[in-house]
């Protein structure tokens, strides 16, 4: 009988996919059997769906976690969302291993008192959380990692946090989804891509001033609803050499004059100051595309052909001239820092925590 997972998240498997995403389609197809608990509705009904060996299930939630800003609030949720989760299971297979990535899911132990559990905290939930929430999603966090067998996390500042609530915290960073491939090594190399969510924390200064020096930018992604974003896209659409794309996924994308991608962000946004690696990061690179980034303080180490880190407008200038005039020569650097981050690899890691 094939081992039998219960995932816990707030995200619909419809959503774009993030690591939760990544966490199942791996176990799947190794054979695990997955129940994939997404995000708790407001509607008093639960909800069930199969899909061969994923079943997708949707519990009922008394009111959302940013909200509950008194403890009584949080135990009244406990309670509903316990008994939901008794209810929409009870005809299903009991678990063999729990993996969570619910950073107020501290009562799983009492659900499940003999099975392991796995918690991923791939979000500073703390930083998230309305100001009014900060103090109970931090007690919170620190119950569902004591009350957990394993942490596992993917960034180096959250694993500093974590470890002040527990010893058992492993690294797991996300990985490239596919290997690594060189895309038309002959062609002109020109052009800087932004491939990603259209946010208010870009840093839409350099991008201008990029534009200005005449460097190619094409960007690609969902235009996300924030202020002043229509304004941003506007004053860049007046330069000849800026192209908007719609959201594409990277195995549609034509890479041919793509000299490396950017991920300029604000300094001043705290939430991007934990990244270590994204997976957008090494899917970007699996294609071969270097990065050039903001310089956070926690990025994963690597080779400046691999990663080069920017404190001005000049070194992002300074970073694109080199990708469009050494691409080919980044490569081989590429391919050897992908070796080790590949789903492979972290499958074997997960599965030293799950077996």
């Amino acid at each position: 009988m094939n081992k039998v997972i219960y995932i816990f998240t707030k995200t619909n498997w419809s959503e774009p996919p993030r690591i939760r995403h990544q966490v199942t389609n791996m176990l799947i197809k190794r054979g695990y059997e997955v129940y994939f608990f997404q995000k708790p509705t407001i509607r008093i009904k639960n909800l069930k769906e199969r899909k061969e060996n994923l079943v997708l299930l949707s519990t009922f939630e008394l009111i959302h976690h940013q909200l509950r800003f008194i403890s009584p609030l949080i135990w009244l949720n406990k309670l509903l969302v316990k008994w939901n989760i008794k209810n929409i299971s009870k005809d299903e297979p009991k678990p063999d291993v729990i993996i969570n990535f619910n950073y107020d899911y501290y009562f799983l132990k009492e659900l499940y008192p003999n099975v392991k559990i796995v918690n991923i905290i791939n979000d500073d939930f703390i930083e998230m959380a309305k100001p009014w929430m900060k103090k109970l999603a931090k007690e919170q966090l620190h119950k569902t990692c004591l009350n957990g067998d394993e942490t596992l996390t993917v960034s180096y500042p959250l694993e500093k946090q974590l470890l002040k609530f527990t010893d058992n915290v492993h690294l797991f960073f996300p990985w490239a989804g596919q290997r690594y491939q060189n895309h038309g090594a002959e062609k002109v190399k020109d052009t800087v891509l932004w491939w990603g969510y259209i946010r208010h924390n870009i840093d839409w200064d350099t991008i201008e001033y990029l534009l200005k020096k005449g460097v190619k930018i094409r960007m690609v992604g969902p235009i996300m609803k924030a202020k002043n974003i229509d304004q941003y896209i506007e004053q860049l659409q007046k330069y000849d050499n800026f192209e908007l794309q719609a959201s594409t996924s990277l195995d549609k994308l034509n890479f041919d004059d793509i000299c490396c991608s950017l991920l300029s962000y604000r300094k001043d946004v705290e939430i991007k100051k934990g990244i270590t690696i994204s997976n957008r990061g090494f899917n970007l690179l699996s294609n071969g595309i270097p990065l050039v980034y903001v310089n956070l303080p926690e990025l994963i180490e690597a080779p400046v052909q691999v990663i080069t880190k920017c404190d001005s407008k000049e070194d992002y200038l300074n970073a694109v001239k080199y990708f469009q005039n050494n691409w080919n020569e980044a490569q081989p650097y590429i391919k050897d820092f992908l070796e080790g981050h590949y789903e492979e690899d972290r499958y074997e890691k997960l599965k030293s925590f799950i077996n």
